[in-house]
């Protein structure tokens, strides 16, 4: 009977209080508690005209899930749902509450829903006056296995009715969302359900609703950890996907949104590049077509105002790398090698050209020699390309080098600085006498470009 349930959970309080300590539950939490509290929601979801359409299909489409059993726990960080039930974070009893729930698939009600206690979803002090006075009599300390606790009650919570009304808007808001494509809902939870919405995009990999990809995304594309949960998924299947609807969408931002995006999707490449290193979750032919489809989709969108253009593939170096994608027919892309073989030399047109592997030590004596100096960043390998001086604040760091330029990174930023041979070729080069580069030092192209939009 549902009284016989809330009454022992009105007797465990919401929480335990020990001094000094964070709160926590000894209450045992079971399927019986979840079905009391689910069929309210149940009820209420269908006294508001929700009926649930596609469930199963769209259920598979966002989490990859089937109907093989009536109940299934999905968590917000994580792709893969545990083999067993898991209604609370510590439904033991033993460890600290946490107001991070499991997400409950349940394929018997078709609904998507949360473990609730009773006193969460029902105004138990109107519809079961009795044992609010029951309630009121009990005591408000205990001692389990020596431990003395302080018993906080539901209904000394000042916020519950307002706790119950957003608990059962929550959970109608989801399924009118999902199942029923309702936009309206879909504004509320940008709200008040953020984390939620943000999960089926970072963790889940659904990006087949563009308004959703476009509120998640822009929450996140200068956020550089968070922005390569979004370009990429691991499924919970092992598959591995690089989301070209990101890059698909950013064609058409504004022009410095998409430089901004750049500009972070490069740094996420290059702390990829960073950590695969040491990483042994992935092979080689993994990391490189993670790499290298980034790298391709990017590129792409830097070529729309040669923006960033030469700025990724450069960094997927030595001969390793061609030979991978050789070998996988660059992912059956059209125009893959195209742009890879012309952006991996920074724009410079290099017969038979292999990208040289860099060692630590070539690293850091290269940036050695630009500390504390005045530099002029190119925004390509190339002396014409638009370019411009600036004093770092920050620390460098060298990225790789391209063609006899050093690629480096500085304060937020990316770009080509000539080494001394490259300075030296340059000057010794013929020029027409009535060339403005007939100086000794070379000199960059008069334009306007993404270079003063970025340092003023």
């Amino acid at each position: 009977m549902p009284e016989n349930i809330l009454k022992k959970q009105l007797e465990a309080g919401q929480y335990l209080k020990e001094d000094g300590l964070d709160p926590t539950s000894k209450y045992l939490y079971s399927l019986e508690d979840y079905n009391i509290a689910s069929n309210e929601i149940e009820k209420f979801l269908k006294s508001n005209m929700f009926k649930t359409e596609n469930f199963e299909e769209k259920i598979f489409s966002i989490f990859g899930i089937k109907n093989d059993k009536k109940l299934v726990s999905i968590f917000l960080d994580s792709p893969c749902s545990p083999d067993e039930t898991i209604f609370y974070a510590s439904d033991d009893g033993s460890g600290i509450m946490s107001s991070y729930k499991p997400v409950q698939i349940d394929f018997g009600r078709k609904i998507l829903l949360e473990a609730f206690y009773i006193p969460e979803v029902i105004d138990y002090r109107n519809e079961y006056p009795y044992l609010l006075q029951a309630e009121k009599k009990m005591s408000n300390k205990i001692i389990i296995e020596g431990t003395s606790y302080t018993i906080s009650k539901w209904m000394d919570d000042s916020e519950l009715l307002l706790k119950q009304q957003k608990n059962k808007h929550l959970i109608f808001a989801r399924n009118k969302y999902l199942f029923n494509d309702s936009k309206a809902d879909f504004a509320w939870l940008k709200f008040n359900d953020i984390p939620f919405l943000e999960s089926l995009v970072k963790t889940f990999g659904y990006v087949k609703d563009k308004d959703l990809l476009t509120f998640v995304l822009k929450n996140n594309y200068k956020k550089e950890e968070e922005l390569s949960k979004i370009l990429w998924n691991k499924k919970c299947n092992g598959e591995i996907t690089v989301n070209k609807e990101v890059f698909d969408l950013v064609k058409k931002w504004p022009t410095e949104d998409r430089h901004t995006f750049l500009m972070y999707a490069l740094f996420v490449v290059q702390n990829m590049k960073k950590d695969f290193e040491s990483d042994s979750e992935f092979n080689f032919s993994q990391k490189a077509r993670l790499l290298g489809l980034i790298s391709y989709y990017a590129t792409q969108i830097g070529n729309i105002d040669n923006t960033y253009a030469y700025s990724f593939f450069p960094m997927l170096s030595g001969k390793n790398y061609d030979e991978e994608f050789k070998k996988n027919n660059y992912y059956n892309i059209p125009d893959f090698q195209e742009v890879y073989e012309e952006a991996r030399t920074g724009g410079v047109n290099t017969d038979n050209w292999v990208q040289p592997d860099i060692t630590k030590s070539d690293s850091h004596e290269t940036i050695n020699q630009y500390v504390d100096k005045v530099l002029r960043i190119y925004d390509r390998a190339d002396f014409n390309s638009f370019s411009k001086e600036i004093q770092p604040k920050g620390e460098l760091e060298y990225v790789n080098k391209v063609n006899g330029w050093d690629f480096i990174k500085v304060d937020g930023t990316v770009g080509y600085i000539p080494t001394e041979e490259q300075k030296e070729a340059f000057a010794n080069k013929p020029k027409r006498k009535d060339s403005f580069l007939a100086d000794d030092e070379p000199k960059p192209m008069k334009k306007k470009g993404f270079w003063d939009s970025l340092f003023g």
